[in-house]
C-alpha cells in the first residue's frame, strides 16, 4: 500500500472542450515513485525530576533508565547502523562519519561508536559459543582459512560453516594450533569438506574434498602437459555435478546405480591414464628422500589416493560438489582488507570475526541484520536456530 496518493483529475475533453469536472472516472491509471524521505535525527530528552522532601529535607531524584547513562549519547538506532555499515558493508569509520554528516548533519564521535562496537562483540560471545558447539555436532560442515595482516603481521582467519551457521575465528597461526584453539574439528564425527590441506585430514570424521580446486588444477594441467585425459576428466567432473544436481532437484536420495558406476569407472580410467602419462620421479641413487613431483603428478596422486573424499558428492547427495560455502564466508575478510585496510589490533580482528560470524548466521537464517544488531545493543541478542 502506498504511503501517500496524489490524484490528477481530468477537467475537460481535448477534442471537443466538454467540461468533465463533474464526470466520474471510469478507471484510474497508477504509477508509483519510491523515494527516501528527508529524515532528521530524533532527539529524545530524558528528564529526571528532583524534589526536596518537606519532612526531612532530603533531596530526592528520579532514576534514569539504565540505557541512559550520559548527558548526551547516541541511541541504539544510530549505533546499530554504524555497526551494520562497518561490519557488514565494511565501511571504514572515516567514511561513516562523512555519511552521517552528509545525511543527517550529525558529527559522529569516534569514541562512543567504537566503544559500542566493542560492547556488541562482547555481548555476542555467548551467541557465537552456541554456534561453535552446534558445529561440533553438525552432520556436515565446510571449513577454510585465509591470511590477513593484523598489527602488520600475517595472521589468519578460519571458518567452519553450514548453510545455516557461520563461525569465524581469528588466530596468529594457520595450522594445527589454530584449528585446535577453534575447538570444533577435534570433536567432529560427521563430514568435513575442505580444500585438501593436510592439517584438516588429521581430524576425525569423514572428509570431502573441494572439486572446484580440482577443476582449476585440471585446467592448469591441461595447459601444462597438453594431454587429452585432463580435458576429459574436467568434462567428467562437470557431468558428475550436473547429474548430482539433477538428482537432488528431483528429490532423489542417491544417483541411479547404473549411472554412478558408469561415472566412477570413467573416472578410474582417466586417472590411471594420467598417471601412466606422468610417471613419478624416482630418487637418485643413494638418496632416500622422495624427489619433488610435478604439479600434475601431485594432482593425479591426490585424485587417485583420495578418490573417496573427492567423489563423496557422487555417493552422498547431501555433500556439495565444492567448498564454496566456506570460501564465501571468508571472502568478506579479504574485501574488508581492500576497503578498510588491515587490522591495527588483535582485539579488533577478534571483534570482527565475532560480529561478522553473527551477521552471516543471521543472514543465512533470514533475519534482518539491522534488527539483529539492535537486539544486541538492547541487551537481548537474537539467538540462531542451531538444528
Amino acid at each position: 500500500m502506498p504511503d501517500d496518493e496524489i490524484r490528477y483529475p481530468v477537467d475537460h475533453c481535448d477534442p471537443c472542450g466538454e467540461d468533465l469536472t463533474e464526470t466520474p472516472p471510469v478507471a484510474v491509471q497508477r504509477r508509483q515513485v519510491w523515494d527516501l524521505p528527508e529524515q532528521p535525527i530524533v532527539v529524545t530528552e530524558h528528564q529526571a525530576e528532583v524534589k526536596i522532601c518537606p519532612s526531612c529535607g532530603t533531596r530526592a531524584r528520579a532514576t534514569f533508565p539504565p540505557e541512559v547513562q550520559a548527558p548526551v549519547q547516541y541511541g541504539p538506532g544510530i549505533l546499530a547502523l554504524t555497526a551494520y555499515l562497518h561490519y557488514y558493508q565494511l565501511g571504514p569509520l572515516a567514511r561513516l562519519r562523512e555519511l552521517f554528516r552528509d545525511l543527517w548533519q550529525l558529527p559522529l564521535s569516534t569514541g562512543p561508536v567504537m566503544r559500542s562496537w566493542r560492547r556488541v562483540a562482547a555481548r555476542l560471545e555467548p551467541v557465537m559459543e552456541t554456534v561453535r558447539v552446534a558445529l561440533q555436532d553438525a552432520p556436515r560442515v565446510n571449513t577454510d582459512e585465509t591470511g590477513m595482516r593484523v598489527e602488520s603481521i600475517l595472521q589468519w582467519f578460519h571458518t567452519v560453516s553450514t548453510p545455516g551457521l557461520t563461525y569465524l575465528f581469528a588466530h596468529a597461526k594457520r595450522g594445527k594450533d589454530a584449528v585446535d584453539a577453534m575447538d570444533i574439528l577435534p570433536h567432529r564425527i560427521g563430514t568435513t569438506q575442505h580444500d585438501g590441506w593436510a592439517t584438516y585430514r588429521a581430524y576425525p570424521g569423514q572428509h570431502a574434498l573441494c572439486n572446484a580446486h580440482h577443476e582449476r588444477e585440471l585446467i592448469a594441467a591441461q595447459e601444462a602437459v597438453h594431454q587429452d585425459w585432463a580435458g576429459e576428466l574436467l568434462t567428467l567432473l562437470g557431468q558428475m555435478k550436473t547429474a548430482t544436481d539433477a538428482a537432488r532437484a528431483a528429490g532423489r536420495a542417491e544417483l541411479n546405480s547404473g549411472l554412478r558406476v558408469q561415472l566412477l569407472t570413467r573416472y578410474d580410467v582417466l586417472v590411471r591414464e594420467g598417471l601412466r602419462q606422468n610417471p613419478a620421479n624416482h630418487p637418485a641413487p643413494g638418496r632416500r628422500r622422495r624427489p619433488k613431483q610435478t604439479k600434475t603428478r601431485n594432482l593425479l596422486e591426490r585424485l587417485d589416493q583420495h578418490r573417496t573424499e573427492a567423489l563423496l558428492f557422487v555417493h552422498d547427495l547431501s555433500v556439495p560438489f565444492d567448498n564454496n560455502l566456506a570460501e564465501r564466508d571468508l571472502r568478506m575478510v579479504k574485501v574488508r582488507q581492500k576497503v578498510s585496510g588491515t587490522f591495527r589490533t588483535t582485539d579488533g580482528a577478534t571483534a570482527f570475526a565475532t560480529v561478522r560470524g553473527y551477521l552471516s548466521t543471521a543472514k543465512k537464517q533470514g533475519q534482518p541484520l539491522l534488527a539483529a544488531l539492535r537486539s544486541v545493543l538492547g541487551g537481548m541478542p537474537w539467538m540462531p536456530t542451531t538444528r
